[in-house]
C-alpha cells in the first residue's frame, strides 16, 4: 500500500498504484497542505484548529493595526480608524478561518462521497476518463495537485512582488501610512494573510475541478428520498 510521499507522478497512479485514502478528515487536510510552510506551522506544529487561528489572527491584527496604530498616532485619522477595526476584528480573523477550514472540508467532502462511488462510467470518451479506474486514483491526483510546491513557491513570488511594490513604488515615508517601523509591522500582517488567501482560494478551485471530473467519470449512489436531505451524499 502506498502512501503519498511514495508516489511521484500522475503516470503512477494511472498505472494502477494503490493509494490508500485517509479516513481521518484533519490528516486527509494535511495530506492537501504538506508542502505549506504555514498552514503545518500552525496545525501540526502548534496543534491549532480553525477558531485558535482565527483568534491569534485577531489578537496580531489588532495589536499592530490599533495598538500601534495607537502608539503612532494613526488612530486620530477616523477613516484609517474604522478600516482597520473592520480590518482586525472581521476580515482579518474571517479569512484565517477559512484557510484552515478550507482544507478539512475538502477532506470532509471526498471522505463522505466515498462509500457513494460505484464505479467508473463507461460510456464517456477515454481521454474524459483519464485513465480513473477507481475513486482512490482520483483523490491521489487531487492531493497531488493541490499540495505542489509551486502553488506555495507562487504565492511566495507574489508577496515579493507586493513589498517591492510597497517599497519602491509607494515608499514607506513617502505616500505611506506612518512611519517605516509601523508601515513594516502593517505589512508582514497583511503579507500573512495574503498568503493564506491566495492558497485557499487555490484549493478551492482545484477541488471544485475534481468535483468536476468525480461526477462525469463515476457512478454514485443516489437516494432522492434520503432522510439526510441531500439525496443520500450527506
Amino acid at each position: 500500500m502506498s502512501t503519498i510521499e511514495d508516489i511521484d507522478t500522475t503516470e503512477q497512479w494511472l498505472e494502477g498504484t494503490d493509494f490508500s485514502i485517509p479516513s481521518d478528515n484533519n490528516q486527509f487536510a494535511d495530506l492537501l497542505c504538506l508542502h505549506d510552510p504555514l498552514y503545518q506551522l500552525l496545525t501540526t506544529f502548534w496543534n491549532l484548529n480553525e477558531y485558535a487561528v482565527a483568534g491569534v489572527a485577531l489578537f496580531v491584527s489588532t495589536f499592530v493595526l490599533l495598538g500601534l496604530g495607537t502608539l503612532f498616532q494613526m488612530t486620530n485619522d477616523m477613516n484609517y480608524l474604522i478600516r482597520s477595526i473592520v480590518q482586525a476584528w472581521l476580515v482579518f480573523p474571517v479569512l484565517a478561518l477559512l484557510c484552515i477550514r478550507i482544507p478539512r472540508e475538502i477532506a470532509i467532502l471526498f471522505n463522505t462521497l466515498r462509500p457513494k462511488v460505484l464505479a467508473p462510467l463507461t460510456d464517456i470518451p477515454e481521454d474524459e476518463q483519464m485513465g480513473l479506474r477507481s475513486y482512490e486514483q482520483l483523490v491521489s491526483l487531487l492531493i497531488t495537485q493541490t499540495n505542489r510546491i509551486w502553488w506555495s513557491l507562487g504565492a511566495g513570488a507574489i508577496l515579493v512582488l507586493y513589498w517591492l511594490y510597497e517599497l519602491f513604488i509607494i515608499g514607506f515615508s513617502q505616500s505611506g501610512e506612518g512611519p517605516m517601523t509601523f508601515r513594516l509591522a502593517q505589512l508582514c500582517v497583511y503579507s500573512i494573510l495574503i498568503y493564506s488567501a491566495l492558497l485557499a482560494v487555490q484549493r478551492f478551485f482545484v477541488a471544485i475541478y475534481y468535483i468536476n471530473i468525480l461526477f462525469r467519470t463515476f457512478q454514485l449512489k443516489i437516494s432522492p428520498l434520503d432522510p439526510d436531505g441531500s439525496a443520500g451524499l450527506g
